[in-house]
């Protein structure tokens, strides 16, 4: 990474500007013919394994990934006996199969060469007992079923996307007036998270295409790009509008871009609310992010109170440690701690310096001289370290023995 930055200029960018719009817009076009295999591609290709975007690439890097990741994967579904772990393999397969010809083809092949040995069965099932035989599962019939599950959650997810969402971003967008007066932030400052709200891109993805292991939903602030999972979406519109309120909030959360110049230009996402990315040219090759704790549980807290503001009785059972954290922060200390000061930074952009030695976001500079002044110097940065040692239970744990 330090090499890569070091053959760019680098220069900070406004992230609400149209310079900032302009580089979201041409990522998201440069992404959106990528085939999206999640767990299936998330192993990274051997060195000189190059080409995400074409078969033949894609072809290499699933080749590359069928004697780890990939086979693994889909070997333990097909081999556990629990109902959900059938539904969960025999769907991707019969989407597969549904939405891929190669998948078919590849099947048909199977079917010849392999008869009496795992084939049998209806397709899904065949596909399945095959996989789970331990032959050696074609690169092709990987390919077909990264390929089919892609249309076919897309497929899937269009009644959602076309008719529901909309919608539900207007009731989102709705509770924010409320919202930011609460916490005295200034009415002219609404402008930027609507116009991200409006212009951020919403992706479903399934226990393959996303993660195996359980997803709600997710943020991609590089493609401004909400990702929420089919489960969601099949859920009631509780679970469903939670997990959306959660993510749309970082969507419309603070950023702090760098624009990157050489043989191309990129946007980079150095910040999501409270979540920071120190950049590796400024950390001389490393890379620590900082804080995404505390960014979840401020995230969390608000998607608590616009589901109130909507009249529906959230769940709050997602980051509940950090959320304590959180509280001790604003009432153990020396001093207490107002909310609205974390709310505040939370939503704030960083902005370019105009002039030599202007002090930009000085709502987080003001939450952090506050911690500090109530808990001591770089506590926040020792209270970051220790959750990411230990995690965020323990942590709470010791403060609350007095730790």
């Amino acid at each position: 990474m330090k090499e890569f930055f070091s053959e760019h200029t680098v220069k900070k960018i406004s992230p609400s500007g149209e310079e900032y719009n302009a580089l979201l817009q041409e990522r998201a076009e440069r992404s959106q013919d990528k085939i999206f295999g999640g767990d299936l591609l998330r192993a990274r290709p051997t060195e000189g394994v190059e080409g995400w975007k074409s078969l033949e690439g894609l072809a290499a890097i699933v080749f590359e990934c069928q004697k780890r990741q990939t086979i693994e994967i889909l070997r333990a579904y097909a081999m556990m006996q629990d109902a959900e772990s059938h539904r969960v393999v025999l769907s991707y397969l019969r989407m597969g199969l549904e939405f891929s010809p190669i998948v078919r083809e590849e099947l048909a092949k199977i079917a010849g060469s392999h008869a009496g040995h795992g084939a049998e069965g209806t397709p899904e099932e065949a596909l399945a007992r095959f996989i789970a035989s331990g032959h050696e599962i074609p690169a092709q019939l990987l390919i077909g079923l990264v390929e089919g599950n892609k249309v076919g959650v897309s497929e899937s997810a269009k009644p959602f996307l076309e008719h529901e969402l909309p919608a539900l971003k207007r009731e989102f967008t709705s509770t924010l007036p409320d919202l930011f007066k609460k916490y005295d932030i200034h009415e002219n400052a609404l402008e930027d998270p609507l116009a991200k709200i409006a212009t951020v891109g919403v992706r479903a993805v399934d226990e393959f295409s996303g993660h195996l292991e359980e997803l709600g939903g997710g943020y991609h602030a590089w493609q401004h790009r909400v990702i929420v999972s089919m489960d969601v979406l099949n859920a009631g519109s509780e679970e469903k509008r939670h997990v959306l309120d959660h993510e749309l909030l970082h969507a419309a959360s603070g950023k702090h871009a760098y624009q990157l110049s050489d043989g191309g230009t990129y946007a980079y996402g150095a910040r999501t609310g409270l979540h920071f990315y120190p950049t590796a040219w400024r950390d001389k090759g490393t890379y620590t992010p900082r804080f995404a704790w505390l960014n979840e549980a401020v995230t969390e807290r608000l998607t608590e109170e616009i589901m109130m503001m909507q009249s529906i009785r959230g769940a709050n059972f997602v980051y509940e440690a950090e959320q304590k954290i959180l509280e001790h922060l604003c009432t153990k200390g020396k001093t207490p701690i107002q909310f609205k000061k974390f709310v505040q930074a939370y939503f704030e952009n960083y902005e370019p310096a105009q002039k030599e030695g202007e002090r930009t976001v000085p709502a987080w500079r003001e939450l952090w001289a506050a911690i500090e002044e109530s808990f001591g110097k770089q506590y926040l940065v020792k209270l970051d370290t220790m959750i990411k040692e230990v995690g965020a239970a323990r942590v709470l744990e010791s403060l609350e023995n007095g730790g």
